[in-house]
């Protein structure tokens, strides 16, 4: 628990936090600046093994290129368009980590053709990221982070995987988990595209798509009178508290930030 009163307690009242684990009888949410139970999940959970007999339409839009077969997302993406695949239904804001593998990656000998996942914020147009494996004017196949830069990287299989925290978002290899770069991203609403894409030159490239999952930070409730409710910053794990659950920090960059309006009405205390 994270407590912060709105006046002194008493000796009985110090004593009884003491002795009692968990609440204080005798407090009320009117007593507090601030207080975080930290019993909630800290994040959201959102996967899709693509195991079903067709693709999960609660959770996604569907394009005719995608398609499942064996348990895997398969992108045969059509010459001659663009940006086509599964786009989430659901849309987030603050902290995630998302990855989803890939496998028998294929591009046909043309000028330009990818696959890869995007998250675009659709409220400020224009502002997004994107991982994806490139073929690109000749037989180099190339990983890239737009905007970024490209590394050479010939796998068939791998991993797309993009970490939002701090306010910046990490694109990492392959390998899902040597870092790729970095770079700033707006705190706006976004969601997520699975997508094959070409330069209308008759391209067609095709790869499979298995194990998605995507963890989305969630707020701290604020259990007093006031409502302040903190944001929760990197992926802190739940674990079992004294009473009730508890959230355990790397002791990295893990934290929760408060409502702004806590810190700069009571500056004495953040």
């Amino acid at each position: 628990d994270v407590r912060i009163y709105n006046r002194t307690l008493n000796s009985a009242e110090i004593q009884a936090l003491y002795n009692q684990v968990g609440h204080c009888e005798i407090e009320t949410p009117e007593d507090y600046y601030l207080y975080y139970k930290l019993d909630e999940n800290p994040h959201t959970t959102i996967s899709d093994s693509f195991s079903g007999a067709s693709i999960d339409t609660n959770l996604w839009s569907v394009s005719p290129d995608a398609s499942v077969s064996s348990g895997k997302l398969i992108i045969n993406h059509a010459p001659n368009t663009i940006w086509r695949g599964i786009t989430s239904k659901f849309q987030f804001e603050d902290d995630f980590d998302a990855k989803i593998e890939y496998s028998n990656l294929n591009f046909p000998v043309c000028s330009f053709s990818a696959v890869g996942i995007n998250f675009y914020d659709f409220i400020s147009a224009g502002s997004y990221r994107n991982i994806e494996r490139r073929f690109f004017s000749s037989s180099n196949k190339l990983f890239s982070d737009s905007p970024g830069g490209d590394i050479s990287d010939s796998s068939t299989n791998g991993i797309f995987r993009m970490v939002k925290t701090e306010g910046k978002v990490y694109v990492y290899r392959s390998d899902g988990i040597t870092e790729l770069s970095n770079n700033g991203f707006s705190n706006y609403i976004v969601n997520i595209t699975v997508y094959g894409r070409d330069d209308n030159n008759g391209c067609s490239a095709y790869s499979e798509f298995d194990n998605f999952v995507v963890k989305i930070a969630n707020d701290s409730i604020d259990y007093s009178s006031h409502g302040w409710n903190g944001n929760v910053r990197g992926f802190p794990v739940q674990d079992s508290g004294k009473s009730g659950n508890a959230f355990r920090f790397d002791g990295i960059d893990d934290y929760i930030i408060s409502d702004e309006q806590v810190s700069s009405r009571y500056p004495s205390f953040f």
